[in-house]
């Protein structure tokens, strides 16, 4: 799913999912390549976040790390995202 980004810097996604537990993973792509992009070193050089607000230490977290309930239909799930210095 792509979502524009407001002038804010805020996104929000709505889903239809039925309830249930999930691990969502975000990535802003800053210049539109459709890819993660990553610095010389391997590591993320765009902006990532995780449901849960997992940390990623060397890869994603585990599901169990990101996972979050949601428990009925409207349910919100807030991700942060993780800016590369």
């Amino acid at each position: 799913v792509t979502i524009p980004v407001s002038t804010d810097g805020n996104a929000v996604a709505r889903l239809q999912m039925p309830p249930g537990t999930y691990a969502i993973a975000i990535t802003h792509d800053a210049n539109g390549n459709g890819r993660m992009d990553r610095t010389h070193l391997g590591l993320p050089a765009e902006a990532f976040g995780f449901s849960n607000n997992a940390r990623a230490l060397f890869g994603p977290p585990t599901f169990q790390k990101a996972a979050v309930e949601l428990p009925m239909t409207g349910a919100t799930a807030v991700i942060t995202l993780n800016r590369p210095d």
